[in-house]
């Protein structure tokens, strides 16, 4: 890639923003914003381009890291639900089938038991399921992600159109030689 200058507008001098107390501060400016305001050149632009690219492509991995460790425990806490309203459908229909003898009373005490524990035990997992927002978290995390894969996208665009107008100018200086 040659240096190719690019047009970029000149600072003004504008006044410094007063406070509350009258003192006078600057307005705060970020590593990234000096960066950008100090690219001059297409091979600057394209190290910016790609250092955003690469900055998203992080972002959008350790959301999807989050997104899977909350899509585990809503899936753990789901399942075991199915599991325990299962097991309670199973017990209930037992205990309707062996209820006829009044001797067993370990038996009936096990049936009589053993629905009010596995009831509660569901009742708890999807008051977790609710009180943890795991779907809502995982919607947000998702939308998230979705808009790190546009912006890498519109970059992508970006970074291509560049290297089509650096080339084109390269051919037309190649041109104006001849």
């Amino acid at each position: 890639m040659t240096d190719v200058k690019i047009d970029v507008p000149k600072k003004t001098n504008e006044p410094e923003t007063t406070g509350l107390l009258g003192s006078k501060t600057p307005e705060k400016t970020t590593d990234h914003d000096d960066m950008c305001t100090n690219i001059d050149t297409i091979d600057k632009l394209e190290k910016n381009i790609q250092n955003n690219k690469r900055r998203l492509d992080i972002y959008r991995k350790i959301l999807e890291l989050k997104y899977n460790r909350y899509k585990k425990c809503h899936n753990f806490w789901g399942i075991s639900t199915i599991f325990f309203s299962t097991s309670l459908t199973l017990i209930e229909s037992c205990k309707l089938i062996l209820r006829g003898d009044e001797d067993y009373v370990v038996g009936n005490n096990f049936f009589d038991l053993t629905p009010i524990i596995i009831g509660s035990i569901i009742t708890f997992s999807s008051a977790v399921v609710k009180f943890k927002k795991y779907q809502e978290k995982m919607e947000i995390f998702n939308n998230m992600i979705e808009k790190c894969v546009g912006m890498t996208a519109r970059l992508k665009n970006q970074k291509e159109v560049i290297n089509l107008k650096s080339k084109k100018a390269q051919e037309e200086e190649f041109d104006g030689l001849l």
